[in-house]
């Protein structure tokens, strides 16, 4: 049962995370930004491990029949062949769990949380580029809000 909510509560969030991803990664790819990639690989990284959590999502909402086939009925009317099933969706289930958290725990190519994740934020990097393409310093820049960016 913890697991079954664990798993629900996980895949929401990887889902949510995902979305998230994408959404800035076909931004950055828009607008053709340095960081573009990482938000891609970190995209295809999310993608992959809410594949694994899915499938032991399913296997975890599939384990039911047996637990209730092992605690209702009669120990005669139980196969082996049920406990050996039983046996070996949790196997599965918990090394595609651990598979997919090694996947994401040594996979370390790039530090979202340093990057700018408000798209219509001018600050930043963005506002940087946008001055000294102009030929200006940030210095001199006569923006309202200066505090978007550093310096």
């Amino acid at each position: 049962m913890i697991f079954q909510v664990l798993t629900n509560f996980t895949l929401v969030f990887g889902l949510a995370l995902n979305m998230i991803y994408k959404n800035k990664s076909d931004e950055m790819m828009k607008n053709m930004d340095k960081g573009r990639e990482d938000f891609l690989q970190h995209y295809n990284l999310g993608v992959f491990t809410s594949v694994l959590v899915f499938i032991s999502w399913v296997i975890l909402n599939l384990m039911p029949k047996y637990t209730n086939k092992f605690h209702y009925n009669e120990p005669k009317d139980v196969l082996d062949s049920d406990y050996t099933m039983f046996k070996i969706m949790t196997i599965v289930s918990d090394g595609v769990f651990i598979i997919s958290w090694l996947v994401a725990s040594f996979y370390n190519k790039a530090a979202i949380e340093s990057m700018d994740l408000d798209p219509e934020d001018e600050g930043g990097e963005a506002h940087k580029e946008k001055h000294i393409q102009g030929g200006k310093q940030v210095e001199d820049c006569s923006s309202d809000d200066e505090s978007d960016y550093p310096g």
